[in-house]
């Protein structure tokens, strides 16, 4: 788990990295519940992400569902 929670949204990522580097990450931690593994993501975006604020109208079930939210951005 630790292995996730040092991956954050920092100033210079875009969303595309900050997807792709959690889903290397992810592949490291087998098991891990998804409800979890979506907790960390969000929580790990950047505070003036707005991003962050489209996953609050809807939360994630899945981290399918969240990546799949992240693709346009």
């Amino acid at each position: 788990m630790a292995s996730l929670n040092v991956v954050v949204l920092n100033k210079k990522a875009t969303m595309r990295e900050y997807v792709e580097r959690f889903s290397r990450a992810d592949i490291e931690v087998p098991g891990a519940q998804d409800d979890f593994k979506c907790f960390i993501f969000e929580r790990n975006l950047r505070d003036d992400c707005k991003f962050k604020e489209e996953l609050g109208l809807q939360a994630a079930k899945h981290m399918n569902d969240l990546l799949t939210r992240a693709q346009p951005h």
